[in-house]
């Protein structure tokens, strides 16, 4: 401090007493209006002593520069116990430091750390990354694989970390860090290459595999130290950088125990790159060897000594060699779009084409062909790891895990190289990929031909199931190139699923939807689909309350609830995110239905027999047969699987095995619907349907209508009747009630008492009928 007083008096005169409340009144005054207006809303309000000692930063952005020059003409040139003058001097060096950052990684100097800071904390978040008002760049920092996807799958926010990435500067802070190595350690979505420092998608996965529970049984082991504790891979690791210090300490039995096994399966899992805070490879097992030596892998052995650089003459040889074709069998097999290949194409781009038979003589030819030395390009050692990727491809990865280089060419080779059957396509020279079936079509006819469908099982039993370095799974790419079956719904959706999704997004807008919009790329679906979930700003106002919707909803509603490229076809959030109003309220769990209680009242038939049952407890019985008539009349009563029914009165031939005032019981059962029930109150069982209330009557009417009939003693009076039946029967309003009272009203006047014989005997049946209807229709 006294240097720089000396300094600066050396240069200007002290301050009066004047000059010192000049420059402090001014230093307490706020910026201006504009330079206030451009800082992130939790910064506001800002004095020019804030943007002198704490927001230089911000000071040097547009349109806060102005403020500095006012800094300039406003602050006398004199010299005050702060050193206010040669700070402002200092500040706009500062600024113009900051735009030309440090980017070799050399020494971070003062303007960079100012730089560094107001990127992590002072540059408000893009509209559309995060949810929380006011963020800054480094409350983006993602701690979970889940939070990281999500973070890196957002355009936006991706687009404003390349944005800030672009500013940063490269250079060693204080603490012996790299900026950019920071910086992608806090934000990073590409893992890192192995040894290299981890990004922010690796800490990720490092923070899961901490906080995974141990196996039950390493659990039971490690509960002798610390019993009921809920051990995970991080308890694991600090215990185990405990017990190296102290190995008197490590629990007996240990290294013998599944805990062992459990840490390296977990630790197999993590990235292989380096963690800038313990500078220590993730993956790196080694904590464990230290407490327990005897786990530790033998040393690779030390490999032969390495061949030696090739001669001129050898050079010549291989150049000569390479430049050659393949054998004639060789150059046959390949697809006939490919002319020619010589050793160099297969030796480093058709490592395919290169495993596949005849093509397998060639590469043996190669190894005895080739000299064991050492060129420019490796070629020798390249020679050994094609015929390694061979017989890797032999054995790809199916379990779902990260592809190797095997299954990486293996699966290309399988998508580009494997001309599709004949019979199958009718383009010449047809790959996998090149298949037609952008149309609902074409994809129906490509999984309705034997020979398609055959090529396409006999390309997916040989096809790799691993995650590749995008993160995509090959089966899943190889069904949305080649699935005949649509997808299950969240599923990765199938060929025939995008044949859906193809023929929508070609579809032609409404009429008057495409009016609205009058915009020339605006026709399709597909167009307003890109425009609604990308670049919603370009809708026209109004659009909410248009048929756009409608249309967009319309065909939204017909694709496929699968996921492509992480999205459900069928989503239609992206509308509601423009159109909130337009969101349906989620519908309501419907109310369950009453449990059915057996028995139903109503008619129950059998051949020769009827009981009717009524829900006032009355029961009605008759049997017909061998011209015997016999009925019963009475109550009746369920108790679980036994009926109980008191007799009342007894007609026809029933008197023979029925007396009034008798109770008789027997065990009953029904179906699941309550419409079949089986009796045995007789000793014999009988099963019966329970017809429905419009049959009962129908019934009822028919048989009286064959009674009248059969007697051929029909008056014109009675031909009102069937005239009355037929209208009822037609509106589908027939009640027995209509029929009773037509039947007796017309009796009076023509029926002979034979005929009111007849009536009496299925009047108490027509009764029975008008109770059960009473019950169940409000209208009678």
């Amino acid at each position: 401090m006294m240097a720089l007083m000396l300094a600066t008096s050396a240069t200007a005169a002290w301050c009066t007493a004047d000059q010192d409340t000049e420059i402090n009144t001014f230093l307490a005054a706020n910026v201006s209006t504009s330079c206030n207006a451009s800082m992130p809303s939790w910064w506001r309000w800002m004095t020019f002593a804030d943007g002198l000692a704490y927001d230089q930063y911000l000071m040097c952005r547009p349109p806060c520069k102005d403020d500095l020059q006012n800094l300039t003409s406003s602050i006398p040139n004199c010299t005050d116990y702060a050193g206010t003058y040669a700070k402002v001097d200092r500040l706009k060096q500062m600024c113009t430091d900051m735009t030309r950052p440090t980017t070799n990684g050399g020494a971070c100097t003062t303007a960079d750390a100012n730089l560094l800071g107001g990127l992590l904390l002072k540059e408000p978040v893009w509209l559309n990354c995060s949810s929380v008002k006011n963020a800054d760049l480094y409350s983006l920092r993602a701690y979970t694989t889940n939070e990281a996807k999500a973070l890196c799958g957002s355009t936006t926010c991706s687009a404003f970390i390349n944005a800030m990435a672009n500013l940063m500067p490269s250079c060693v802070d204080t603490y012996g860090v790299n900026t950019m190595d920071k910086f992608r350690y806090e934000f990073g979505c590409t893992p890192a290459a192995v040894g290299a420092n981890c990004s922010m998608v690796d800490m990720a996965v490092k923070r899961d595999a901490y906080a995974t529970g141990l196996w039950s049984n390493c659990t039971t082991m490690l509960g002798s130290t610390d019993p009921g504790y809920s051990w995970t891979l991080e308890d694991l690791e600090s215990l185990l950088d405990k017990l190296a210090d102290s190995p008197e300490d490590v629990p007996s039995g240990f290294c013998a125990s599944t805990c062992p096994a459990n840490y390296l399966s977990m630790r197999k899992k993590l990235p292989s790159c380096t963690s800038i805070e313990s500078v220590k490879i993730l993956s790196d097992p080694s904590p464990l060897y230290r407490i327990c030596p005897s786990l530790k892998p033998e040393p690779t052995p030390t490999p032969p000594p390495a061949p030696t650089s090739c001669t001129t003459d050898q050079e010549t040889k291989i150049r000569e060699f390479l430049t050659a074709n393949v054998s004639t069998s060789c150059n046959a097999s390949r697809p006939s779009w490919k002319s020619s290949m010589t050793f160099a194409d297969g030796l480093y781009f058709d490592q395919y084409l290169m495993c596949q038979p005849p093509c397998k003589a060639d590469l043996q030819n190669l190894t005895s062909s080739i000299p064991e030395c050492v060129n420019d390009r490796g070629t020798f050692a390249q020679v050994d790891q094609l015929k390694q990727l061979c017989t890797n491809m032999t054995r790809p990865t199916t379990n779902g895990g990260a592809c190797t280089t095997a299954d990486s060419i293996l699966y290309h080779g399988l998508r580009f190289d494997e001309p599709v059957w004949l019979n199958c396509s009718s383009g010449k020279n047809t790959y996998l990929d090149g298949l037609d079936a952008n149309t609902t079509e074409n994809a129906k006819a490509l999984c309705g031909s034997a020979t398609c469908s055959a090529f396409f099982n006999s390309m997916a039993k040989v096809m790799p199931n691993c995650v590749d370095k995008y993160g995509g799974n090959t089966m899943d790419k190889f069904r949305s190139l080649a699935g005949c079956t649509p997808a299950a719904v969240g599923a990765n959706c199938s060929m025939i699923d995008h044949a859906v999704m193809h023929g929508a997004r070609d579809a032609i807008l409404w009429f008057n939807c495409s009016t609205f919009l009058n915009n020339s790329y605006l026709k399709t679906f597909g167009a307003l689909d890109d425009t609604v979930s990308y670049m919603y700003e370009n809708l026209p106002s109004g659009f909410c309350t248009s048929t756009c919707p409608a249309n967009y909803l319309w065909i939204k509603k017909t694709l496929p609830s699968c996921t492509s490229y992480g999205m459900m076809l069928s989503d239609p959030s992206p509308l509601y995110r423009i159109c909130p109003s337009l969101k349906l309220s989620p519908t309501p769990a419907p109310t369950p239905a009453p449990a059915l209680t057996c028995p139903l009242p109503g008619s129950y038939r059998a051949t020769g027999m009827r009981m009717d049952l009524a829900t006032s407890g009355d029961f009605t019985e008759s049997h017909d047969g061998s011209g015997n008539t016999c009925s019963t009349t009475g109550t009746y009563a369920v108790s679980g699987q036994t009926a109980t029914f008191t007799v009342s009165t007894v007609s026809g031939v029933c008197g023979s095995a029925f007396t009034a005032n008798a109770k008789l019981s027997g065990p009953i059962s029904f179906s699941t619907d309550c419409n079949q029930l089986t009796l045995n109150y007789t000793g014999t069982p009988s099963t019966l349907q329970r017809a429905s209330n419009a049959e009962t009557a129908a019934t009822s009417a028919m048989l009286l209508l064959g009674v009248f009939l059969a007697s051929a003693t029909i008056a014109p009076p009675i031909w009102r009747l069937l005239a009355h039946y037929k209208l009822c029967m037609a509106e589908a309003a027939i009640t027995d009630a209509d029929i009773l009272a037509w039947i007796e009203r017309e009796l009076v006047e023509t029926t002979p008492t034979s005929i009111k014989a007849i009536v009496q005997h299925y009047r108490v049946h027509l009764v029975m009928d008008m109770r059960m209807l009473a019950t169940t229709d409000t209208d009678w």
